[in-house]
């Protein structure tokens, strides 16, 4: 697909979600790598499909911080810092990218479900303020410190699997924590759990 044709369907997307008044426009696998400037037609919308691309820059998300869900997955992208005023935002996929720093969700109170897994994740901390996560995968980062998560009292299902985390201490969190499901240490099916 040649950068043209990508753009055309970016465009085509973007057009149909402004005429029929839409609330989501999905940008998915369009190998872009950067946003389009149209999407500043469409800043109504309330979800924003961006996974499998080859992004690296958020900023011009910062006219969409009334935005409810957004899936950044798949992309190349390091800084989040955009997101710090998306106090609307309840789910945010952000899996396989290149994410050290969480500071951009600090604070965001309508916060549900986080998926942060197999990014460059070391601290955690400013998660503690995001009281209403009930799910959050920080599979395949480099988290050391977990005890932040103690700081959210919703928490019902957390993957911290591959990361390089004592197990002696993670223990401890569980009894800590007891209705909390730990993926990769409780026998269940995820996907139970997948949509909350």
């Amino acid at each position: 697909m040649n950068k043209k044709h990508i753009n055309e369907l970016a465009l085509e997307k973007i057009a149909r979600t402004k005429e029929l008044k839409l609330n989501h426009v999905d940008l998915r696998g369009l190998g872009l790598t950067e946003l389009p400037k149209e999407l500043l037609e469409i800043t109504h919308i309330r979800s924003l499909a961006l996974s499998s691309n080859k992004l690296t820059d958020l900023s011009m998300l910062k006219h969409f911080s009334h935005i409810k869900k957004l899936s950044i997955t798949h992309n190349q992208i390091e800084d989040i810092s955009v997101l710090h005023n998306f106090h609307k935002l309840k789910y945010f996929f952000a899996a396989n990218n290149k994410i050290k720093d969480v500071n951009g969700l600090s604070g965001l109170k309508k916060l549900k479900k986080v998926v942060l897994n197999t990014n460059h994740i070391e601290d955690i901390s400013p998660l503690r303020e995001t009281k209403e996560i009930v799910f959050l995968d920080l599979t395949f980062n480099k988290i050391v410190d977990f005890t932040p998560v103690k700081k959210l009292p919703k928490l019902a299902w957390l993957s911290l699997a591959e990361n390089p985390i004592d197990m002696e201490k993670a223990k401890y969190l569980r009894k800590e924590r007891p209705l909390i499901y730990f993926y990769r240490l409780d026998y269940i099916r995820s996907a139970i759990l997948c949509e909350l």
